[in-house]
């Protein structure tokens, strides 16, 4: 690394460690004692290196002059934002935004998510307004710009649209009442075979029910 004498003369002069310095390099030699100050260069210097590594257990950071940047954890984990990540990537951000992912010559992007017992896999891929969730080449749920959710169709034309196939609902309590010029439809079971019934009801904002179909089962 060519560096003049006098950009880090006065840091690096009297620091253990330091083996050479000229006018064109800086030699540190490692079976000296470790450096115990801090190494400053001027603006425009470019470090080239293979490898950085943390000296011990306690990680490595790489930081603005702020503080903010990565931390790799002894181990591998990566936290932006944080220095004690939990996972393989760990992103904690304030009230921004916390991950982005930008195409800037198309407007596809997408996060995937790929497991080794798998070949095809699961991805999120926003194209054009619009959220898509694909599992291989196949999409199986989109959000338009608008708000609407289609599963089984790529033209979703209402809040929830379903194409091709059956849509389960499973018995469960009465809900609450509903807000004000809503309405909770439900499936509910009462009694027990031979004589269980299975009934496909609304319920209304004042309380009351209205039954659409049942069953005796």
């Amino acid at each position: 690394m060519a560096i003049a004498k006098h950009i880090i003369e006065h840091e690096i002069l009297g620091l253990k460690g330091v083996e050479e310095l000229d006018t064109r390099y800086l030699k540190l030699d490692a079976s000296n004692d470790p450096i115990t100050g801090n190494l400053a260069f001027a603006d425009g210097i470019r470090i080239d290196i293979d490898q950085i590594r943390a000296r011990d257990g306690d990680g490595l950071g790489l930081y603005d002059d702020a503080g903010n940047g990565i931390f790799v954890r002894d181990g591998g984990n990566v936290g932006i934002g944080t220095t004690a990540p939990a996972a393989k990537l760990d992103v904690v951000a304030g009230s921004t935004a916390q991950f982005q992912l930008l195409n800037p010559s198309a407007n596809v992007a997408q996060l995937k998510a790929i497991t080794p017992v798998d070949s095809s896999n699961v991805h999120l891929q926003y194209n054009a307004y619009t959220h898509q969730f694909l599992y291989g080449s196949n999409e199986r749920m989109r959000i338009t710009q608008t708000g609407n959710v289609g599963i089984g169709t790529t033209a979703p034309s209402t809040k929830l649209h379903i194409g091709t196939g059956a849509m389960t609902l499973e018995a469960m309590t009465a809900p609450s009442s509903p807000a004000s010029d809503k309405a909770a439809l439900f499936l509910e079971a009462t009694g027990t075979s031979p004589s269980r019934t299975v009934a496909l009801k609304v319920k209304w904002q004042d309380g009351s029910t209205s039954t659409l179909a049942s069953v005796t089962v």
